[in-house]
């Protein structure tokens, strides 16, 4: 097996504050309208991972060397991307150089042959590949006249280009797509004093939504603010991460947590084992949903100019959906500030 030339890439992160949940009860409606019929690619069995400031494919082994793509020239950001179903493509947030500086772009990045990379028209704060690999669907955070945030969201056919908007409502963030093809996972926010210059972003719920974007069901809400959300393969149940808010009354808060929850009875449990001062998790579901895999690094106590010049291990792990039969499958080395190792995709 190759190891192939890597990618080098520009970290790009956005801040994101978060609020509270109110929990959402009662039986869910049936969909809007039933999706299209798909044939669904076999899956490669391959971790996407963004490693030492490359763009990886790891075996969920972790025995075999890390391979991309040779060739590509692109600059990509640690935000977010996403491995097509059949392995063969990354959408992914890249940099273009141009005279006036660097422009963000949303991209399919070919991982097989010469192919070039393919620039959409799509905003690229958050996507997900439709399951068949057809699809690719986008929501972005965009100032209105008022310069308060609202998001719009798309749907771009890969084959022939064409373009079309989701009718989501303007305060839902795209977290996945579920692999029957009938339900998008969204986060509602309160998007009322958002603003450009401060993106502060309150969420209040996790949602199912129907193609049409009526809302199929409510999943979670509460006391915990979630960050990042992804479906299991059954569309049974969601994995998130969570971060509680620290204030003075509470010296446990701010600590940031890993959890499943069930979609039919809205419970949620705590994955074990996640290491207690660990912050930037990324996560994912095997594609046999027997397991999940999340990317974690230690969190500096310390004042920010205590940690120049020392060096920080990431972790990559996977492990059943409860926390047990931990494995660790990768690790790296680097500055608090830099991304040694970020888990994004499996596929």
């Amino acid at each position: 097996m190759l190891t192939h030339k890597l990618i080098t890439v520009l970290t790009a992160v956005v801040g994101v504050t978060f609020g509270g949940w109110l929990l959402a009860e009662g039986p869910p409606a049936e969909p809007a309208s039933p999706p299209r019929p798909m044939t669904l690619p076999k899956s490669p069995n391959q971790i996407l991972a963004f490693q030492a400031l490359h763009l990886t494919l790891i075996d969920p082994d972790g025995k075999t060397p890390p391979r991309v793509r040779e060739g590509l020239d692109r600059t990509l950001g640690s935000l977010n991307q996403r491995l097509s179903p059949d392995g063969t493509k990354v959408a992914a947030h890249v940099t273009v150089s141009s005279p006036e500086g660097g422009e963000r772009k949303l991209a399919i990045l070919s991982l097989i042959g010469n192919e070039p990379p393919q620039f959409l028209d799509l905003g690229w704060h958050d996507f997900a590949w439709s399951p068949d690999g057809s699809e690719l669907a986008s929501s972005s955070f965009v100032p209105d006249p008022g310069q308060k945030w609202h998001t719009t969201h798309a749907l771009f056919n890969i084959k022939t280009g064409e373009k079309k908007p989701l009718p989501f409502p303007p305060n839902h963030v795209l977290q996945d797509w579920s692999r029957d093809g009938r339900y998008f996972l969204t986060t509602e926010f309160d998007l009322s004093e958002a603003r450009p210059a401060t993106m502060r972003l309150v969420p209040t719920r996790l949602v199912l939504l129907n193609r049409d974007g009526t809302e199929y069901t409510s999943i979670l809400g509460a006391s915990k603010d979630v960050c990042f959300g992804r479906l299991s393969p059954d569309g049974k149940q969601v994995l998130y991460t969570t971060q509680t808010r620290p204030t003075t009354d509470s010296p446990g808060a701010g600590k940031e947590e890993l959890a499943v929850v069930d979609i039919a009875t809205k419970v949620s449990t705590l994955v074990a084992d996640v290491p207690l001062n660990g912050r930037r998790f990324r996560i994912c579901w095997s594609p046999d949903g027997k397991r999940i895999a999340y990317s974690w690094m230690p969190k500096f106590e310390g004042k920010p100019e205590d940690a120049a010049g020392q060096e920080f291990e990431s972790v990559l792990v996977t492990c059943d959906p409860d926390g047990k039969n931990v494995k660790t499958i990768a690790t790296g080395k680097g500055p608090l500030q830099g991304i040694t190792l970020d888990l994004v995709d499996w596929r």
